[in-house]
């Protein structure tokens, strides 16, 4: 009965513990838990074009170390997204499904960290406080963590094999905070298509799904306009001191407003909803309403008609906000134009870096792989550049080729030394592991760099092909991150001379569709056809005349009582007597 009485005391002991643990640690982490929600409306440098950014962002405080007792209870956090990161070792992710492509000569360079490639890409860090991680380690947590995404995002995010994925080392630079010992690996998929599939679980995670901005996540608005783009981003910061774990969903797209071009537009028009009510978790002293007008010359040629606006003043212009205040009851301001829009005398001129990429070839064995980087700044530029090709595109390193072009057609130099560096090469393997380029580019202003290189085709296996073969195969596109530079070319060797500029948005150009000599899939198929139509055939024939019974016998007719004997008989005689 002692003994009894003991087990029961240590268990009540273990038990108040646990409680204590998961009421007053738990109750600390939900008040340390902060989110955000904003609006950015911003008119781009073409007719009609708007540019409109719904962030949602939010702080927790870091998840508990193994070494601490208080188990992880998930509050404001999304859980799902909480046990990916857990299992697989995340440190920082960026997560974009893209569709359509962002277009950065008529657009302008957009809103930084907002912009993505066409299809998926992913970006993470992964790897703990280790002295060493092997490399297949790193891989089997890669593609752990590329299913289980893939299936939390209804996305095909399986298909970053080893094939789709690369390891750079200067192109992606952390948002956040990193432990050490941590690998950087990148993938993309080309070809993958967003729909309201992959915004449902973006939804979910959102501690106010039905309040707040959340009532302007409609799909008929949000994939019915020229750009649009849904990304998750994670990573750690310090805020007051102290260690976070940030979080920050974006949802990017591009409107059309000709329609509305007289009697102007509001949020409701974009959307086909205002927001009616605000969620009750936002902090409302840093969640706004933001109208940018830093692309025109003169901001008061757009009207603003809400009295609730707030205008800020800044050393350049003036930006209009709005607060989402707990008295406010909805959140639906009107634009309307002044006067009428002529790209000549509304906006201002661009500043930024523009690419294109192109192939050509006489066939379907070899071509050529050609890029131009414009640098239309007004410095000089250093550029890292990360190129990615598929394996059965075989490229020909050694006949990469380059001309540093003037806007006036003047070629400065034709030598691959004098403005480019090759950080890191990693050659292509068979059904293993795509190519990839790692340059440095020093630019002049207002110059033009062009880089062809020559390329074969490879013959695929018959079941390596995809359903729609005649497609053609998707090239990753290429990624630029302008980096300044003061020490001239003969630095480029010196990471630690880099500094990086105010512009650092990632520039992506188009991804390339190559088409492939690809079987003739419709012969086997007309084949096949023909084989079963002739066996369908004798078949039938064989099986008629083994199954149904044979009769064997004399025909008889009824003559009377006469056989058959007589009658040949009688027209014998009948013969005869003619």
């Amino acid at each position: 009965m002692k003994n009894l009485t003991i087990y029961i005391y240590i268990l009540c002991l273990l038990f108040l513990q646990y409680s204590y643990c998961t009421v007053t640690k738990q109750r600390g982490r939900l008040q340390q838990e902060r989110l955000y929600e904003n609006l950015q409306i911003k008119a781009l440098p073409q007719e009609y074009r708007y540019f409109v950014l719904l962030n949602f962002t939010s702080l927790y405080p870091p998840p508990p170390t193994e070494q601490q007792s208080c188990p992880l209870h998930y509050g404001l956090f999304p859980r799902s997204l909480g046990e990916i990161l857990d299992k697989h070792s995340v440190q920082e992710l960026h997560l974009s499904l893209t569709q359509s492509n962002w277009r950065y000569g008529v657009w302008g360079g957009g809103i930084p960290r907002t912009i993505g490639p066409v299809g998926a890409q992913l970006v993470a860090w992964l790897g703990k406080n280790k002295e060493y991680v092997s490399p297949g380690e790193t891989t089997n947590q890669w593609r752990d963590l590329v299913h289980s995404l893939g299936g939390m995002m209804c996305s095909s995010l399986h298909e970053m094999k080893e094939i789709n994925t690369v390891l750079p080392l200067y192109t992606f630079s952390p948002w956040g905070l990193l432990p050490k010992n941590t690998s950087l690996l990148q993938g993309t998929i080309p070809r993958e298509t967003v729909c309201t599939n992959n915004l449902t679980p973006l939804v979910k995670m959102l501690p106010c799904p039905s309040k707040g901005l959340s009532q302007l996540l409609l799909p008929k608005s949000l994939f019915n306009n020229l750009y649009h783009s849904l990304s998750v981003h994670l990573y750690y910061t310090e805020e007051e001191g102290e260690l976070a774990m940030r979080i920050e969903l974006y949802f990017s797209l591009v409107f059309n407003t000709r329609k509305w071009e007289r009697k102007g537009f509001s949020i409701s028009d974009l959307f086909g909803s205002g927001v009616t009510s605000l969620c009750p978790l936002v902090v409302r002293e840093e969640s706004r309403v933001r109208i940018d007008l830093s692309e025109l010359k003169d901001p008061h040629l757009l009207q603003v008609k809400n009295n609730k606006f707030v205008f800020s003043s800044s050393p350049q212009r003036s930006t209009p906000f709005y607060k989402l205040l707990h008295n406010s009851t909805a959140v639906n301001p009107k634009f309307k134009w002044t006067s009428p829009q002529t790209e000549k005398n509304l906006f201002n001129t661009q500043q930024i870096l523009l690419i294109n990429r192109y192939t050509y070839s006489n066939g379907l064995e070899d071509g050529q792989i050609c890029s131009e980087i414009k640098n239309l700044f007004n410095t000089s530029l250093m550029l890292s550049h990360l190129e990615t090709v598929p394996w059965y595109f075989r490229v020909y390193t050694h006949t990469i080729k380059t001309r540093l072009i003037t806007d006036t057609g003047q070629i400065l130099t034709t030598d691959l030394q004098n403005h480019t560096r090759l950080y890191k090469l990693q050659l292509a393997r068979d059904n293993a592991q795509p190519l990839m380029l790692e340059m440095i580019h020093a630019l002049s202003p207002n110059t033009t760099l062009h880089i062809c290189t020559y390329f074969q085709r490879a013959v695929l296996h018959w079941n390596s092909y995809p359903p729609d073969a005649h497609h053609g195969f998707y090239v990753p596109p290429i990624v630029l991150r302008p980096v300044s530079f003061s020490r001239g070319i003969s630095h480029l060797l010196n990471l630690e001379d880099w500094t990086p500029l105010e512009y650092t948005e990632l520039i992506y150009s188009r991804p390339l569709l190559i088409s492939l000599a690809t079987p003739d899939f419709s012969m086997p198929y007309n084949v096949l056809c023909l084989v079963c139509t002739a066996v369908g055939i004798g078949f039938a024939l064989i099986y008629r005349l083994s199954t149904q019974p044979v009769k064997i016998g004399l025909d008889t007719v009824d003559t009377g009582g006469e056989g058959i004997i007589m009658r040949i008989m009688k027209l014998f005689r009948k013969v005869r007597t003619d």
